[in-house]
Formats: C-alpha cells, sequence, structure tokens
C-alpha cells in the first residue's frame, strides 16, 4: 500500500442525475494509491416513481459514505493486507515502536495510555478483532470511557471517581493518536480511526503565582529551615527551570560562574538545550553548594542537596507544602510549587518587558510566556490614569 495514501483517501458519495441516475464517489486504490472514480447504479434506473427513486438514492448515497472510511469497495483487499494483526497485535506493535526511546518520559507517558487502552480493550473483549474492524465510532467509544468517572471504591489505577479533566484527556488523544498512525507507517490500518477527533478546550489554570509578600515569608523561613528546597524555588523562579528538570541535572553539568545555566537537550522537556542567565547576586550561594559535591551528583538529589541519588518524583513538592504551611499559605487557594515559575515570568515582564521574560524562560515564542503571565484583576497603571479635563 502507498504511505501517500491518506493524503487522498476519498471522496464523498453524491448523486447523479440525468438520463441515468448512478452514486458517484472516489475511493483510493489500496495498492497503487490513486484515487479511482466509481459509479455504481443500484438500479435506481429501474424505480418508476421519481420521488421513491430520490428517497432510495439518498440511502444509498448515505450507505456508500458510512463504507468509504472502511476502504469500499475495496474492503477485501484491504482486510487480506491487515487480517495478519489483530487489535492487540497492531497497539502491543506500536506501543513497542512509540517506546524506542532513552527519553523515560516519553516512555511513561506512552505507557500510560496503553494501559488505558488495553485495559478498555480487554473489557470489551476486542483483543481479537481485525485491526481493519476497528472503526471510529469504537474510537469514540474508548475516549468516552476515559471520562466516565467509576464508582467509589472501585480499585482502578487509571481513573478515579473525578471526570477526567480536558487538558489530561487531550494528552491521551496525543498519544494514541500517535500510536495508530504508526500502524498507518507499517500499513497495518488505511486510516487512523483517531484523526477526526479534535482537543477539547481546556480549564483554566487553578494555579496561581506566589505574591511578592509570600516570597519574602517563604524566603524568610527557607533560609532558616530549608536552604536546599530554597535552592529550588530560586532556581524556578529566577532560571525558570521546571521541576523535572531539576532533578534529572548533575553537577557537572552546571557552571554558576560562568554566569549562564544550560539545561541539555535529554534533560529539557521540549528536547532541545536551553540558557538561562543567573544574575550575579546567585551565583555565590549556588556555587556554596557544590563545594563538597562530586561531578557525578544530581544536583538536586537525595534531601535536595547534591547526591548520587536522585530526588524522588514528589520530594520537592512535599516540602514546600511543609514550607506553605509555617507560613499559613493555603495550598488550596493554587500556591503550589510551580507557582515560582509563574511568578518569576510575571515579575519580570513587569520589570523587563515580555521579551526578557521569554528569552529566560526558553519560550520559542511569547504566545507561551502569555500563558504563564497572571495579571492582576485591576490595572494599577489605568486606574491613576489622569484624563484630561475631567
Amino acid at each position: 500500500m502507498n504511505s501517500d495514501m491518506p493524503l487522498k483517501f476519498f471522496r464523498p458519495a453524491r448523486i447523479n442525475t440525468g438520463n441515468r441516475w448512478y452514486i458517484i464517489f472516489y475511493q483510493t486504490h489500496p495498492d497503487t494509491g490513486k484515487l479511482v472514480r466509481h459509479r455504481e447504479s443500484f438500479d435506481l434506473g429501474r424505480i418508476k416513481d421519481l420521488s421513491e427513486r430520490q428517497r432510495m438514492a439518498k440511502y444509498w448515497c448515505e450507505q456508500v459514505n458510512k463504507r468509504l472510511p472502511l476502504g469500499y469497495p475495496y474492503e477485501q483487499r484491504i482486510r487480506e493486507k491487515t487480517t495478519t494483526y489483530t487489535l492487540e497485535g497492531a497497539i502491543t506493535l506500536a506501543f513497542d515502536v512509540r517506546t524506542d526511546s532513552d527519553r523515560r518520559n516519553t516512555i511513561k507517558t506512552v505507557k500510560t495510555v496503553y494501559n488505558a487502552f488495553t485495559k478498555w480493550m480487554k473489557e470489551r473483549k476486542l483483543q481479537e478483532l481485525p485491526i481493519a474492524d476497528f472503526t471510529p465510532l469504537l474510537a469514540q467509544e474508548w475516549l468516552d470511557w476515559l471520562r466516565k468517572p467509576v464508582p467509589l471504591g472501585t480499585k482502578n489505577r487509571l481513573r478515579n471517581n473525578k471526570r477526567m479533566a480536558n487538558t489530561t484527556w487531550n494528552s491521551y488523544l496525543e498519544k494514541i493518536k500517535s500510536m495508530f498512525n504508526v500502524m498507518v507507517d507499517r500499513e497495518l490500518i488505511y486510516k487512523s480511526p483517531f484523526s477526526k477527533f479534535k482537543n477539547r478546550r481546556e480549564e483554566p489554570k487553578q494555579r496561581r503565582p506566589v505574591t511578592p509578600d509570600e516570597i519574602a515569608a517563604l524566603i524568610v523561613w527557607m533560609k532558616a529551615n530549608d536552604p536546599n528546597l530554597l535552592a529550588v524555588c530560586l532556581h524556578l523562579y529566577v532560571m525558570m527551570i521546571r521541576p523535572v528538570e531539576l532533578r534529572r541535572i548533575k553537577v557537572h553539568e552546571v557552571d554558576y560562574s560562568s554566569g549562564v545555566l544550560t539545561v541539555n537537550q535529554e534533560h529539557a522537556k521540549m528536547r532541545r538545550a536551553r540558557h538561562a542567565t543567573v544574575p550575579e547576586s546567585l551565583r555565590e550561594l549556588m556555587i556554596q553548594r557544590l563545594e563538597t559535591a562530586s561531578s557525578t551528583d544530581y544536583l538536586f538529589g537525595s534531601d535536595l542537596a547534591p547526591s548520587p541519588t536522585k530526588a524522588g518524583t514528589n520530594l520537592m513538592y512535599n516540602r514546600h507544602r511543609k514550607a506553605l504551611e509555617a507560613c499559613s499559605i493555603d495550598y488550596q487557594s493554587g500556591a503550589t510549587l510551580y507557582s515560582w515559575k509563574d511568578s518569576g515570568i510575571t515579575h519580570m515582564a513587569q520589570a523587563l518587558g515580555m521579551f526578557a521574560a521569554q528569552s529566560q524562560a526558553g519560550h520559542t515564542n511569547s504566545r507561551i510566556t502569555e500563558r504563564y503571565v497572571h495579571r492582576a484583576k485591576v490595572n494599577q497603571d489605568v486606574a491613576q490614569m489622569k484624563i484630561p479635563g475631567i
């Protein structure tokens, strides 16, 4: 099957009237990859009553359009090419291809979606379904299943009693599309049954920035009680390095004395290296943390100090929550560890301009930076603006 086939899949059926009545449509030939015109009469010309002929023509047009996505009129030929793979075999192959990576985070996210899909597949007993018979209707069923809450008390690691957030649902859709695209590339299917589905509108962020007063209080507390956590927060606030990236960086990869902190491609979330400027006021503080560290230590290891052991996934967040509680800041209000990055971008944009914030955060365009900027409900500059003659 030609790999370019999905670009010219089919053209919907329409009714041709005149001396001869027939249904005309175009379908891609599974061997040549070229669009072929088809004309089917369905014996419409034998129907004497004109209104009945129109009704049946409409009926056959709808039936053809329903079958075109499945390969009509080449269904059998396509099926012969794909019957060697069941749904279980095809999704397993796609999973193996997508996880052939040295990026643990990629493997983890793809595996989560794969587990969700195979769980639903087994519940529906579809393991032996020929992959050619997995239709957009079944794809829709799985996507609906993802959002369906399960009863309280049910043991289910994939879903809980809350409806899946649109942001999470969009991420699952992206990953399952990538796996079914592997099947298209390997010519196991003609077209991905997930191709027509679009992202849902994402909910507004519940996270809020930490205010200047809260930052001051937290810094005072962390200086006295948790200086390693303070270093974490300053990397988020000033250098705008993500927590997951901080956990991956090793001591030999940083050089604070140069005034630039580099996040290598293998550690960066977006798979490209980025550079953040280290303010002079912080360089000495950061250099002191590394005086007794080994070059192979993680920058933020166990106890958030330089260590050969990598920090646990939740360590930074749990320690930060403890700091919030100590400073009487309500965690439920949306103040989180990640709020330091939001605050850093917001405050830098206000003080130095959007371009400076965009450059420091390593964003490729200002629209990404805009997502992090939190604006006050009242613009004080506008509120205090003098209007001539008023």
